[in-house]
């Protein structure tokens, strides 16, 4: 199957009952998948792609979906010229320690939530998922932030306890093998970015750490005033939430 992709439904709900299995996906982008990835990839006929990554990535790696699937997929439509993937953007720092790297990443677990762009596809995404046919998948291009972020809001709106939150989310840290110690690996990044990682600093920039989405959570809880009041602000009012739990919770 996809990279990192996974089912993230099936967890208990504090709530009553658990999250629905089969409607709830999420993975790394599904660009250079082989015709058999790609064909058991599209027979599980999603209703909703959540495309995470910013236009740039999007170009560079085109998705392979079917031509009629382009109703399906929502992006953030940020267009800011020369703006820059997290990833990308934390290379062109040109990290050299682990501190440097969990710096950068806990930085971006802070500000995501308040960025115009992020709120307006997240919320696109929970507003149409009561009504959706199909599954849900959520992509970004490794599939473990952006998409970690957005996996999370969902399972927290369902009543999933935060151990279980956590528990999906750092199952990226195993997923994603993307050969940080391969000298092929090392030799892309550096004829991309004009310097030399070491493995250790490239494993923990594809890796993911348990302090990186209790961030997400703390900063929605201090700013915003809680879960609630930030789904509020960014238009996924109590009846859509109650709606969106009564399509994917299981007695």
């Amino acid at each position: 199957m996809l990279k990192n992709f996974r089912d993230f439904g099936g967890g208990p709900s504090h709530l009553g009952g658990r999250v629905r299995r089969g409607r709830l996906y999420r993975s790394a982008q599904p660009a250079g998948v082989d015709a058999e990835t790609l064909a058991r990839a599209v027979a599980l006929d999603f209703g909703l792609i959540a495309d995470l990554r910013h236009p740039a990535e999007q170009a560079a790696s085109p998705s392979p979906w079917p031509e009629h699937w382009a109703g399906r997929i929502a992006r953030h439509g940020m267009e800011e010229a020369g703006l820059q993937a997290p990833h990308e953007a934390l290379l062109a720092l040109r990290p050299r320690d682990i501190e440097q790297i969990d710096a950068f990443y806990l930085d971006l677990y802070e500000t995501l939530p308040f960025d115009a762009a992020y709120r307006r596809v997240f919320a696109q995404t929970l507003n149409a998922l009561p009504g959706l046919e199909g599954p849900l998948l959520i992509h970004c291009t490794a599939g473990k932030d952006r998409t970690g972020m957005l996996a999370g809001v969902i399972l927290d709106v369902l009543g999933t306890p935060r151990e279980a939150i956590m528990a999906d989310f750092l199952l990226s840290g195993v997923a994603n093998d993307f050969g940080a110690g391969d000298p092929a690996v090392l030799a892309r990044v550096r004829g991309y970015f004009g310097f030399d990682v070491s493995p250790a600093v490239l494993d923990r920039m594809i890796s993911v750490q348990p302090a990186y989405l209790p961030r997400f959570f703390d900063t929605v809880e201090t700013r915003a005033g809680g879960m609630e009041a930030w789904l509020d602000s960014i238009g996924v009012d109590a009846a859509r939430r109650e709606a969106l739990r009564r399509s994917l919770l299981d007695p």
